[in-house]
């Protein structure tokens, strides 16, 4: 969900030092490599430098 983590929801909300492909929609995705950024194109997986700024989650509790 884009924007700031409301309130009575648990989760985690960052900003991404480097902008999405598409900042609107459901999911954020990033497919260009950057300064920020790196793609592992076998995984398609994209790893991100982010600055956390709440986490109102267990991060145990998350599941890959």
């Amino acid at each position: 969900m884009p924007g700031p983590l409301p309130d009575n929801v648990a989760g985690i909300e960052f900003w991404a030092f480097q902008e999405p492909d598409r900042a609107v929609g459901p999911r954020s995705h990033w497919s260009q490599a950057g300064p920020y950024v790196t793609i592992d194109k076998p995984t398609e997986t994209a790893k991100l430098s982010v600055a956390f700024v709440r986490i109102t989650q267990d991060i145990a509790e998350l599941k890959p």
